[in-house]
């Protein structure tokens, strides 16, 4: 039987008391091939693919609930995970298994109402020894594990054995003369409804693929291969997405086994294409992944000239290659195919931004800003300030703060990719919510104090190197590479500017 897809919810709080153990008892399981977890840990740092959690959570067929008083005070478990699982759970796709970690008043929640592990709730760390605890969740969970298999395994067996009663329903229709007609006209309206049905939502996960949107992708393949499961463009499409997981891990065998497997039912398929230029690009080897990566966007393009990620790629290739005309050009030709798309506008403004062409900048960081996307109102601020807009710098630097405060906003998944800064020849990467969130403060606290409000600014910069204290000295370098543009591009700042900066230095050595 084929592994179980398991995702885990919990609370970062309950990392290492509970599940990283957690983590640790799972493992014979999946040796033995029962299952495959997955869990938020799991995603590579500064990945610019948005959706990962929702894929995992939406192809999941057991979600694990790590409860603690942790996991119920958290928004986004509760609000965003619990919720996808419970209607996974309505809609038949998923088993959900709460486990209780530690006492809380959990017996009022939305899961109350299933089987809860350990054995009778007995939270895990009342266990003495707190082993047992663990060994008595994984007992259960085999129980799950095997009785999903063994539906599996029946469901596939009542398929066949409904498909060979359906033909021999329909040989002894055929010998009918008036009756046959009847039925045959609504079979085949019947069946026209199921194929555009189906059709509809191949099509669906084709343009999610169109934009690497893998999550919102593996729904409508899942979708339509229940409808269909003969359908050999799903299961491609399903196929892809499967590969699409294997992208970050530099496993060149298993992913170009699993590669080959697909060019062989579809061969001239644009999305694999892709998959190999990424695979390629992210796993670099002797510096000749880009070089290597760009063939197969330009296939990708010629397969599918309406593919906007084709052009993206040859963009972030090109801009690799010192190319930024050419990489503009790229980026603008994706943007056009999928406006709706910000990571595409991100690359633009960043481009013209670095080229000095900051209301050019200005506009497209005000366009993606309407989405939510603190990383667009943290540049918008900087734009502002060069462009002599102290109150609109404050207001988008304010937003930008605000954003990385709410934790359900902050690791959406379309928020989950790391922010890159290059100071002096080196690469600063902030990968963490508390990290964004402390250099959006100290932005914010450089634009207060150029308005006068000295005050709100020392709170501020205080606040950044209280949470972010050994990151310190490389939050202040970006900030000070921030404020040097500045003083360039506007030399009335200067006196302001040096005054900020030594005061940085002086509080917080």
């Amino acid at each position: 039987m084929k592994a179980l897809r398991v995702f885990i919810s919990y609370s970062h709080k309950d990392d290492e008391n509970g599940f990283q153990k957690l983590v640790t008892h799972l493992r014979p399981m999946v040796r033995e091939g029962l299952i495959e977890p997955w869990h938020d840990r799991r995603i590579t740092a500064g990945t610019e693919w948005a959706g990962q959690i929702d894929e995992h959570l939406f192809g999941a067929q057991i979600v694990v609930l790590l409860v603690s008083p942790d996991f119920l005070a958290s928004d986004y478990c509760n609000d965003v995970e619990m919720t996808q699982a419970m209607e996974l759970r309505e809609a038949q796709r998923a088993r959900v298994v709460p486990v209780i970690l530690r006492p809380c008043d959990w017996h009022t929640s939305r899961f109350a109402k299933l089987k809860v592990l350990p054995q009778d709730g007995k939270p895990v760390i009342k266990w003495v020894p707190e082993e047992d605890g663990f060994v008595d969740v994984i007992r259960g969970l085999r129980g799950v594990v095997r009785e999903l298999q063994g539906r599996e395994k029946e469901s596939h067996v009542q398929g066949r054995e409904r498909e060979i009663e359906s033909r021999r329903q329909w040989t002894k229709v055929s010998h009918r003369s008036l009756s046959f007609a009847i039925v045959a006209v609504l079979l085949l309206f019947a069946v026209f409804v199921w194929w555009r049905q189906q059709a509809a939502l191949t099509a669906q996960g084709d343009a999610a693929l169109n934009t690497s949107r893998y999550d919102l992708a593996a729904k409508s393949y899942d979708d339509a291969l229940r409808l269909n499961p003969f359908s050999s463009r799903a299961r491609i499409g399903a196929g892809i997405v499967r590969l699409s997981q294997r992208k970050y891990n530099g496993d060149f065998e298993a992913f170009n086994k699993e590669l080959q497997a697909l060019r062989a039912d579809a061969p001239a398929n644009p999305y694999l294409e892709i998959l190999e230029g990424e695979f390629l690009r992210q796993n670099d080897r002797d510096g000749r992944g880009h070089d290597e990566a760009m063939p197969h966007y330009e296939k990708a393009a010629a397969l599918k000239p309406d593919f906007a990620d084709a052009y993206f790629y040859q963009g972030v290739v090109l801009q690799y290659r010192g190319d930024d005309t050419g990489a503009l050009a790229k980026f603008e030709e994706a943007a056009r195919l999928e406006p709706a798309t910000p990571r595409y506008r991100l690359n633009i403004a960043a481009l013209k931004f670095r080229h000095g062409k900051y209301p050019d900048a200005q506009k497209e960081y005000q366009t993606i800003a309407k989405q939510n996307l603190p990383l667009a109102d943290r540049n918008l601020s900087e734009v502002d300030r060069l462009l002599g807009q102290m109150a609109d710098a404050k207001t988008d630097g304010l937003k930008a703060v605000n954003l990385l405060e709410r934790s359900e906003t902050a690791n959406s998944p379309q928020n989950s990719g790391a922010w890159s800064f290059e100071v002096k020849g080196d690469r600063v990467v902030l990968n963490a919510q508390i990290h964004k969130l402390c250099y959006a403060r100290l932005s914010l606290s450089a634009t207060l104090f150029l308005l006068g409000e000295n005050a709100e600014s020392a709170k501020l910069a205080a606040a950044a190197n209280q949470a972010c204290t050994t990151d310190w000295r490389s939050l202040s370098d970006v900030l000070e590479q921030e404020l040097d543009l500045l003083k360039t591009y506007r030399p009335d700042t200067q006196k302001e500017v040096d005054q900020y900066i030594n005061n940085l230095r002086m509080v917080y050595r």
